[in-house]
């Protein structure tokens, strides 16, 4: 095409008669100019002159042909005159011209991490200045194009960044967070947000150490990362008085105070943050069992609510336990309908709640289960031989225990996954029922897979979570890695009785948007 109108372009300077045969053959009007006679005679005086004719002709060029062609040669046109330059110049040309030249010119071909390059497929007739597309304000990827435009997205650090900051900051620790406030303001106002907070509470889950305390002494963490996690007083003792630790979940620690009130308290050991919680109706004793539920606000996200389930020795019944739930959405305590009979909360082990269902481990054997929607209490595992000693945690969010079990002349800690039985079961079927209730998972550890010194008498586990179990050998704790099969020996405390062991998730979960609450200070 454009060759075409460069020699029209040609002819229109030639003679009239050329520029009639050249309309007349593209069908256009033909121009009214009689033929010359063969005898020399002399043309009418009414003939139109041949700059007259090109100049119409010109015209006809400029504006029907040039809008069919391609830029890079609308680029060379412009060096015609100014009358050309001045009209492919316009808005209005080249509006025109991305809606009647649409012939594919060429591809831009871009490899994994580099810039795009341009291969025309007529390289004299198209073509681009800066292939590379250099003029853009940072590197970029194509994405789409359509009359003669690319749509494309930036490489900037800054969009990684943001990516790393949303995305990948809630599933880190608390130690590892409070480092990274000092990469930039951004990062630092983000970590420090009540959203953020909640959300990492939630992302985060995997067990960071334990809290241990001895009888009448201060508690201790021991960290299973110390260079990723811990927290900056691990004895507590920005609580108002000496605190018993009860239980833990999502970063949140529940402790009892040690004076004649024995107050209950709520507190997150790394911000120090701390609520007292109202006295309870019924009187728990001096052994309760505790489980803290952390759950999201259904009125707003950025609120967490706390709920904390107590297992306590009913005094109007032997062996008996009553419950009583604390909520901080209405900072009050309800005592439950519900008494379970057969045990006393001397013989719980520490709890877990898994989707509405809290459940202790019975130290002489058999799981304790009390359904929070339901308000029922029932025994579990009483059908599988019982195991002495068993913790139960939770398994990428499914109820498990893990105990340690002497198989002829191996010593091996199992991991058993609970399998929920349907809901239209009666009692009378669960318990004579021969459907397993327990999965043993790959992830056992065996003591030929260890150097920590499994047995069965001074061997016990004191915590599991995702991946990783801890095991206390005498007084030396151990975390053993499923997934590297890596034993860690984790720092020996310095008091060589500590009753109490409770696994610990480092979290910046804040107790500040519990307006009900009282602060400790």
């Amino acid at each position: 095409m454009d060759l075409f109108v460069i020699w029209l372009f040609i002819a229109a300077h030639q003679s009239v008669e050329i520029v009639l045969f050249v309309t007349m053959d593209q069908g256009k009007r033909p121009l009214n100019l009689p033929s010359a006679s063969m005898d020399g005679e002399k043309r009418p005086t009414n003939l139109p002159s041949a700059s007259n004719s090109e100049d119409d002709l010109t015209k006809i060029i400029r504006e029907q042909a040039l809008r069919f062609l391609p830029a890079k040669s609308l680029f060379r046109f412009k060096a015609v005159c100014r009358k050309w330059k001045h009209h492919i110049s316009t808005p209005s040309f080249h509006l025109n011209q991305s809606f009647r030249f649409t012939d594919i010119t060429g591809p831009f071909c871009q490899p994994p991490q580099s810039p795009p390059v341009f291969i025309p497929i007529h390289p004299t007739s198209a073509g681009v200045p800066d292939p590379s597309l250099s003029f853009l304000p940072e590197p970029i990827v194509i994405r789409a194009s359509s009359n003669g435009l690319l749509c494309c997205q930036g490489r900037n650090e800054d969009d990684l960044i943001d990516i790393i900051r949303k995305q990948a900051l809630p599933f880190l620790p608390a130690k590892s967070l409070f480092r990274f406030k000092a990469v930039c303001r951004k990062w630092k106002h983000h970590i420090s947000t009540p959203s953020f907070h909640l959300n990492q509470s939630f992302c985060f889950t995997d067990i960071t150490g334990l809290f241990c305390q001895p009888p009448q002494s201060p508690p201790v963490f021991i960290p299973i990362h110390p260079s990723s996690a811990g927290v900056p007083d691990p004895s507590l003792s920005f609580l108002p008085e000496p605190v018993v630790i009860r239980a833990s979940s999502n970063g949140l620690l529940c402790c009892q105070g040690r004076n004649e009130d024995r107050d209950y308290y709520l507190c997150n050991p790394v911000t120090k943050q701390c609520k007292k919680l109202p006295k309870p109706t019924a009187s728990h004793g001096s052994k309760p069992a505790f489980v803290v539920i952390l759950e999201p606000s259904q009125l707003t996200n950025n609120v967490s609510e706390f709920k904390l389930v107590c297992a306590f020795e009913a005094t109007d019944f032997d062996d008996a336990i009553g419950f009583e739930i604390y909520s901080s959405k209405n900072n009050s305590w309800d005592v439950s309908g519900d008494i379970f009979l057969g045990a006393k909360t001397a013989t719980l082990g520490f709890g877990v709640h898994v989707n509405g269902v809290v459940y202790w481990p019975v130290k002489s054997g058999g799981i304790v289960s009390f359904d929070l929607t339901k308000d029922k209490s029932q025994l579990l595992d009483n059908v599988d031989p019982k195991r002495i000693n068993c913790v139960l945690g939770t398994y990428y969010g499914t109820l498990c225990k893990v105990y340690i079990l002497l198989r002829y002349t191996d010593v091996r800690v199992n991991v058993m996954v609970h399998i929920p039985m349907p809901h239209k079961l009666k009692m009378w079927e669960l318990l004579f029922s021969k459907r397993k209730m327990w999965e043993l998972l790959c992830c056992a550890v065996y003591r030929s897979d260890t150097y920590m010194p499994l047995n069965t008498i001074a061997s016990r586990v004191v915590a599991i979570g995702r991946e990783e179990v801890v095991v206390k050998c005498g007084n030396q704790l151990y975390s053993y890695n499923f997934q590297s099969k890596e034993t860690r020996t984790l720092i020996k405390p310095d008091e060589s009785n500590y009753e109490i062991c409770v696994p610990y998730v480092n979290s910046l979960v804040s107790l500040s948007a519990c307006p009900l609450l009282t602060s400790c200070t």
